[in-house]
């Protein structure tokens, strides 16, 4: 009943009633808010509002999406011409993956999402280029989905077409660093580490993904 009439409570303010409520209430309740409406705080409101939760709180699945957009933030967002940093991110087996490793070779970054029938159709896309790569490029997948089980059983047969490096954003990470606005995008990234272009989906997506094969 607390954890309902505190929803309920902050569902019925306006923005600036309801975001004043949130921060002076770091409650199990308004943990689920705090990240939903992350973007409309400041850093610096967001880092106190986490400090002030109990440590239960702390350690839940909404305090560590909120903990990888701050420190997000701070790094980025990422640009063209600009290095990306090597951070990581699971795997299926639950081992966690660099997003650079040291074969110095090209990569195609694709940020996707199972609700989005555009990442799903793009499996397939990647599948050709795949194919057609001999080495040239190293693909790595991106799944921004909240719920490991959506990554991993959500249109399992499409997703059997992955045979390349295939990651799971469980926190958000990479999709705030990145500057996700919408699904997919693709980011192209040179044996330096450095974002040389960033695209997403068009109806020229083929022709685009076989025009980055030499």
């Amino acid at each position: 009943m607390p954890f309902q009439a505190t929803s309920e409570r902050i569902e019925s303010l306006d923005k600036g009633s309801r975001n004043a409520f949130i921060l002076q209430n770091p409650t199990t309740a308004s943990l689920y808010f705090a990240n939903r409406y992350k973007d409309e705080f400041s850093l610096a409101d967001l880092e106190a509002f986490l400090t002030a939760l109990e440590p239960t709180d702390r350690q839940s699945s909404l305090a560590k999406r909120i903990e990888s957009y701050l420190r997000a933030k701070k790094l980025g967002p990422v640009s063209v011409g600009k290095k990306i940093i090597d951070f990581q991110l699971v795997d299926v087996a639950g081992n966690l993956i660099p997003i650079l490793n040291p074969t110095r070779t090209p990569k195609l970054i694709s940020l996707f999402s199972s609700s989005c029938q555009f990442s799903i159709a793009s499996i397939k896309l990647l599948a050709e280029l795949n194919e057609l790569n001999q080495g040239q490029l190293e693909l790595v997948t991106i799944w921004t989905d909240e719920s490991r089980d959506t990554w991993l059983n959500a249109f399992k047969d499409h997703k059997a077409q992955i045979t390349w490096t295939n990651l799971w954003d469980g926190f958000g990470f990479a999709q705030t660093y990145l500057d996700l606005k919408a699904w997919p995008t693709f980011y192209l990234v040179n044996e330096e580490g450095v974002l040389t272009e960033k695209f997403s989906n068009s109806k020229s997506m083929g022709k685009k993904m076989k025009g980055l094969l030499k």
